[in-house]
């Protein structure tokens, strides 16, 4: 089977022809319906692991829209799924998951069935001259890979292995048969199903709302295959990301990793916050903030010793703080702009908010304050210029070829930037 490999090209001349696909598969009553009707009862579905249905009277049910599955493990230990419904008015059996299941009895007019769901037991019997053997539950294919548990409705599906072909082979190394489930997360997504299935398929987003991430995942080289039903695409951890236009040192890329990633593999991130900006000191409090993972603006006072003590905290802003550019203290107030490019002024005693604005933008650069002015320097080469002060005003403009990454800094009447390629001294006029 060849591989499909979308891929940018290699000039960097030729114009990318993008897809367009129609908003109406999102939003379309007509279409969700022809997807229950067409895909969601005759395509092979991830229903839960091994580990929730490991012993004899394990159970389980998966639902998807109005289609309900029962899957559980019989006495003689075999692994089966049924339809999730009586035979007898259409009620539901099991809601939910369980252990310790002897019968699967109908709680509307107790028809009950055998874990392998044979007929069992029929109230009041003679009055329907029912035959165990005439009203089985309706059986549903079920299958597993690894310690993941796949159910299809449909009874004439091709087997999982073939549905699932070229994947297992392509996943050997990970050996995903060692791997054991821990607990089944359920979260309400208030969108269509293809608009969260297809953020989970590219890394494009990773530099918009998963910055934290860029110091240890590679987000830009990331290749993807495409097979007829499947896909492969490939994130590199540990390496820093091509954004941030600097190679990162192995601390570093760790460091971040675990801020990251080190809750969810049981390594402990022993420093409570990162100290990638720079902190600022007033004249009563010094403001710092938290860094990666879920950044904070925080003003405390100065003095005590040991562990920093929550009476020293005076306020906390959480909205909109950058992850690695540091704020800029002008009088009363404090100005910062965040990796996604919102500018905000805070007060500096209070920690209200003043203004906030999206100015456009990745930031990684701190803001400068010089010659009356607070600057701004964007990943993609804008500067913006603003006038301090309680009210957003934006007093000039600009761009460089190369984008900023590298904060600025003054000499005398001139500011020096360094962007990706290139230093600049940028002079103003004497007398200005």
């Amino acid at each position: 089977m060849s591989d499909a490999l979308l891929e940018t090209p290699v000039s960097g001349r030729e114009r990318v022809t993008a897809v367009k696909i129609p908003v109406s598969r999102y939003t379309s009553p007509e279409f969700f319906a022809r997807e229950m009707t067409d895909v969601w009862p005759k395509t092979w579905q991830l229903a839960c692991t091994v580990d929730h249905v490991a012993n004899p009277g394990d159970w389980h049910e998966y639902r998807v829209g109005h289609l309900s599955v029962l899957i559980v493990r019989g006495d003689d230990g075999v692994l089966r799924a049924f339809q999730n419904v009586c035979l007898h008015r259409g009620s539901e059996l099991c809601s939910g998951s369980g252990t310790e299941l002897a019968e699967i009895r109908c709680p509307f007019h107790r028809w009950t069935w055998g874990l392998d769901g044979r007929l069992r037991e029929v109230p009041s019997r003679r009055e329907f001259g029912v035959l165990n053997d005439d009203y089985p539950l309706i059986g549903v294919q079920v299958d597993t890979w690894g310690p993941m548990v796949f159910v299809n409705l449909d009874p004439e599906a091709e087997p999982l292995a073939d549905f699932l072909d070229p994947v297992p082979a392509e996943a050997a190394w990970a050996h995903l048969e060692e791997f054991r489930g821990q607990a089944l997360i359920s979260v309400r997504a208030d969108c269509n199903w293809k608009t969260l299935i297809e953020g989970f398929s590219e890394t494009y987003h990773v530099q918009g709302i998963h910055r934290e991430m860029l110091g240890m995942a590679d987000d830009v080289n990331g290749p993807q295959v495409i097979w007829p039903r499947h896909g492969r695409l490939v994130q590199s951890y540990g390496l820093p990301s091509p954004r941030q236009g600097r190679p990162g040192r192995d601390e570093d890329v760790f460091a971040s990793f675990v801020e990251v990633m080190g809750a969810r593999i049981g390594v402990e991130d022993r420093a409570a916050h990162s100290g990638s900006a720079t902190p600022v000191v007033g004249k009563e409090l010094i403001y710092f903030q938290t860094g990666h993972g879920k950044p904070e603006l925080w003003a405390v006072k100065p003095g005590g010793h040991g562990v920093l003590d929550d009476s020293l905290v005076v306020w906390k802003v959480k909205k909109n703080v950058p992850t690695r550019s540091s704020t800029v203290l002008v009088d009363d107030l404090l100005y910062m702009v965040d990796d996604g490019g919102i500018a905000s002024c805070i007060d500096a005693k209070t920690g209200a908010d003043v203004w906030r604005k999206r100015i456009g933008g990745n930031y990684s650069a701190a803001p400068l304050f010089a010659d009356g002015r607070i600057y701004f320097f964007s990943e993609e080469g804008k500067a913006t210029a603003i006038a301090p002060g309680r009210e957003l005003k934006v007093v000039g403009e600009g761009t460089l070829e190369a984008g900023f990454m590298a904060s600025p800094a003054v000499s005398d009447h001139a500011l020096i930037l360094r962007t990706k390629t290139h230093l600049y001294r940028v002079e103003l006029p004497k007398g200005k």
